[in-house]
């Protein structure tokens, strides 16, 4: 069972008055400082087995974010969202129907590289066999 966070005994590993939980709080955000410059120049490497930089992946959380707060600002707004068009809609598929056949791909222009044609594979597991 986990203890509230405003409970005395699991606060008291902090310290036994506010002036130590102040002194150990600055102390242990001295260390993180310290070994955050220790640490400076991975900020722009792109790290093992990784395609971005720590600096990249952050930027692109910040701008996906930021997109996501505006679409949702819009939803909770007042403001009238545009009508979309309308597209008609797709009759049923039967069992009769036969499906279209598949053309196939046409060779790559990238010799080494691997060919996958649309539609062949699901989105998450492309490279399954």
């Amino acid at each position: 069972m986990t203890q509230s966070l405003t409970d005395p005994a699991v606060l008291a590993v902090m310290g036994a008055t506010p002036d130590d939980v102040r002194a150990r709080l600055t102390k242990e955000l001295d260390r993180f400082e310290a070994q955050l410059r220790t640490r400076q120049a991975d900020w722009t490497r792109v790290q093992p087995d990784r395609e971005w930089s720590p600096a990249q992946d952050a930027e692109h959380v910040i701008l996906i974010n930021d997109s996501i707060s505006r679409g949702v600002a819009l939803l909770l707004s007042d403001r009238e969202l545009r009508p979309t068009p309308a597209r008609p809609a797709r009759p049923p598929r039967t069992a009769a129907a036969s499906p279209r056949p598949t053309p196939a791909p046409a060779t790559p222009a990238w010799p080494g590289r691997t060919w996958i044609p649309a539609g062949r594979r699901a989105a998450l597991a492309w490279n399954a066999p």
